[in-house]
């Protein structure tokens, strides 16, 4: 199968060879295999034309998740990518519910004193606090109109701004899953998809 896509190609890149020659007056180097992969030269110098990067994902988080606090992050893109990533198809007073838990565990004493070392921060077990921070998540494109949402809204939390439903909020999690610490923790309510605790 593989040799007879190959052999197709090659009979439709023939005639273009054959035509650029006519133009060019150069004698047209046809494709050449390498390894059983097709490789494609230039038809004047022969150099081997190099594949280009479909897109580029973009990465606005730490490279992994062992990212330390003692490194310099920007608490509104930490935030912003708590809100972004967890909350991103919920309402308004969903997202600024996330952002409001991740500000009050920086008040709490059991977490890091900053946002980017709540957001990041692992159990002792080795797992994510916020799930989007180990499962791969930070590896697929952003959506602009969602991420400069969840911007604003950390922007404002960072700024004073306090969700009075969720004052008191720790913990949040997706209303289709029941954490083993839920019954331990006083449940204040469900917005949207998701159900918070103090």
């Amino acid at each position: 199968m593989r040799a007879a896509v190959l052999l197709a190609v090659a009979a439709l890149i023939a005639p273009a060879l054959a035509n650029a020659a006519a133009v060019t007056g150069e004698t047209p180097v046809a494709p050449a295999s390498a390894g059983g992969a097709m490789v494609i030269r230039t038809l004047i110098g022969g150099e081997t034309l190099q594949p280009i990067a479909e897109g580029a994902v973009i990465r606005i988080g730490p490279a992994d998740a062992d990212w330390s606090a003692s490194d310099v992050q920007d608490p509104v893109n930490c935030l912003a990518q708590a809100v972004y990533y967890e909350a991103r198809s919920e309402s308004l007073d969903g997202q600024e519910g996330v952002a409001q838990v991740v500000i009050n565990r920086t008040r709490q004493g059991l977490y890091p004193a900053d946002v980017c070392g709540v957001v990041f921060q692992r159990s002792a077990g080795g797992t994510c606090q916020f799930s989007f921070a180990c499962d791969g998540s930070m590896d697929r494109p952003i959506e602009p109109a969602a991420w400069d949402r969840a911007h604003a809204i950390a922007t404002q939390a960072l700024h004073g701004f306090v969700f009075k439903p969720l004052k008191d909020a720790t913990h949040f999690h997706a209303a289709w899953m029941t954490p083993y610490w839920g019954p331990s923790l006083t449940r204040i309510r469900q917005i949207g998809g998701h159900i918070f605790y103090r």
